[in-house]
């Protein structure tokens, strides 16, 4: 990890004690990292608005806490410009062989295959 990230994430001045950070891999607009302070852990973002690839960091910030109110997601814990930090979840990352389009489809709605088409 490179200094300058870490040095920003130790900086951030939700942290009361040490904490331990390590990289997750993935994101396509962000870095993430796992950073565990005694023995809590959180889920840490790191990125920016990027409007050539229609991602606003304050739109994410509006539907994260909207979806961890109903309960869709953890809870939104810090946020500043480029910054979220949200509680960690322990689980299995998704991927392409783990929710295949068939199995999509098998739970496709009316509404879901109306803009399915549209979309095509």
């Amino acid at each position: 990890m490179y200094n300058k990230t870490e040095n920003l994430i130790r900086s951030l001045p939700f942290w009361k004690n040490e904490i331990k950070i390590k990289a997750i891999k993935g994101g396509l607009t962000n870095q993430n990292f796992l950073v565990q302070e005694n023995s809590k852990k959180f889920f840490v973002r790191l990125g920016d608005d990027m409007p050539e690839h229609n991602v606003s960091r304050s739109k994410e910030l509006i539907a994260s806490n909207a979806a961890a109110e109903i309960g869709l997601s953890p809870a939104v814990i810090y946020n500043t410009k480029g910054v979220l930090i949200l509680e960690y979840i322990e689980g299995a990352m998704l991927s392409t062989d783990s929710v295949s389009y068939t199995h999509l489809r098998a739970h496709e709605t009316e509404a879901d295959l109306v803009c399915r088409l549209l979309l095509e």
